[in-house]
């Protein structure tokens, strides 16, 4: 059967890329929404998103040349700690999904170092020195 061309494992093979491809189409989505590909691993909207996002970074040497394409064609960030603003970014996200707004306390006990960074932006928005990109990024989940 091999000779004749016969796939011995094309339903597995078949369904884990069909399950990739679903994993993609959410993290398009999400792109969409949040306008970044930076999902928290522990992501309540969508646990199963967060952790395959993570799964992709650790296995970035192991996938095919067309998954990491399709990936950086759409901004998938392999490093989430590419800098402090990011990772304090995504801490803004979480405590959004957690309180459904972004106005963190000046003196936010369980995260003194979020409230001190929105903080921060705050002032940067009012006296225009925050960057374009990141306004567009704070705008994009409610920041204002």
């Amino acid at each position: 059967l091999t000779a004749m061309g016969f796939t011995w494992s094309g339903r597995k093979v078949a369904s884990k890329q069909k399950t990739w491809d679903e994993m993609f189409e959410r993290l398009v989505e999400y792109k969409e929404r949040f306008g970044n590909c930076q999902v928290p691993t522990r992501y309540q909207t969508d646990p199963q998103l967060g952790r395959w996002v993570e799964k992709q970074r650790v296995r970035e040497d192991d996938l095919s040349p067309d998954r990491k394409k399709r990936l950086n064609s759409i901004g998938f960030v392999w490093s989430v700690y590419q800098t402090s603003w990011d990772i304090m970014y995504q801490c803004l996200i979480a405590f959004k999904e957690e309180h459904g707004h972004c106005r963190v306390p000046r003196r936010y006990q369980k995260n003194p170092q979020l409230g001190k960074w929105v903080d921060n932006q705050r002032f940067k928005i009012r006296k225009e020195r925050l960057p374009s990109e990141r306004l567009r990024l704070l705008d994009s989940i409610g920041f204002s």
